[in-house]
């Protein structure tokens, strides 16, 4: 008895469950009240992404894209306006270094040697030992006309020797002996081209030379100003009728207009190798 009592109970509560769940209504809302519960509804649901709204149980279809789907459409949809870059393929570029030419060395000039040899020999140890291109015709300028390059010249009276023609006992100083005694020393022989050319810069006899000269000659770029400056402070050839310009201006030395020229045709020697020497002072 008990036991059928218990399974009437049972059906009588499933029976209710089925009859409320399919009769139960919601009152609807009238036309006004229709259209402010969809205006809530939908601002609501706008504020929300379809994950959301399909997190409610149900499967949404949005046809209103959200803020990432439209900037995304946008970005897909617009046409690149910059052309593409061209790709250049690599080339070989040829890079032409122009050898220096090689002239002789000091050392290798000989009594057979060329006056062009001579020059350029000459200037290639002066701009080796810092004098410019312009500094070093200069010297050549001077010695072309002292010498005409031949280290073993004996000049005035027997008294002026070698390429700058150094004196002895005429009119004081006693240069040609500090140059021989400083090629002795060196183990040049008394009429050494190298030698007499190196003790241009290398014998500290030269007193008149003075430092200030030999810095000048690194810097001038001036043919004519750096002729007159070793014509002046190291030849101290004063006489003639050429006055200078630049140092002691207006004394007269000895040749110097020639000094001057000889200089510029050195300086087109040394730079152009296939120069030939149209001077007055051939060797």
């Amino acid at each position: 008895m008990e036991k059928t009592f218990k399974r009437l109970m049972i059906s009588f509560i499933i029976i209710n469950l089925i009859v409320g769940g399919a009769f139960h209504t919601h009152t609807a809302p009238d036309d006004g009240e229709k259209d402010t519960f969809e205006s809530i509804s939908q601002q609501a649901d706008a504020s929300r992404t379809p994950l959301e709204i399909a997190g409610d149980g149900g499967i949404v279809i949005s046809t209103t894209p959200t803020e990432t789907e439209a900037i995304t459409e946008v970005i897909d949809h617009t046409e690149s306006t910059t052309e593409p870059t061209e790709t250049l393929e690599p080339q070989e570029i040829e890079v032409v270094v122009e050898e220096k030419p090689k002239y002789a060395t000091l050392s290798e000039i000989t009594s057979e040697s060329s006056t062009e040899d001579c020059i350029r020999a000459i200037m290639q140890y002066l701009i080796d030992n810092g004098y410019t291109t312009e500094a070093a015709a200069g010297v050549v300028g001077n010695i072309a006309v002292e010498s005409s390059f031949h280290p073993e010249t004996v000049g005035y009276q027997e008294d002026y020797y070698g390429l700058c023609q150094w004196n002895t006992t005429y009119g004081g100083g006693y240069w040609w002996d500090m140059i021989r005694d400083w090629l002795s020393d060196n183990g040049f022989g008394e009429y050494s081209f190298e030698g007499q050319v190196r003790a241009i810069i290398e014998c500290p006899e030269k007193k008149c030379f003075a430092e200030w000269c030999q810095e000048e000659m690194t810097n001038l770029t001036n043919i004519d100003q750096a002729t007159e400056l070793f014509t002046v402070y190291y030849e101290c050839c004063i006489g003639g009728e050429d006055r200078t310009q630049y140092y002691a201006k207006g004394t007269c030395y000895q040749d110097l207009n020639l000094r001057k020229s000889e200089a510029k045709i050195a300086y087109e020697i040394f730079t152009n190798p296939d120069a030939v020497y149209t001077g007055q002072k051939p060797r």
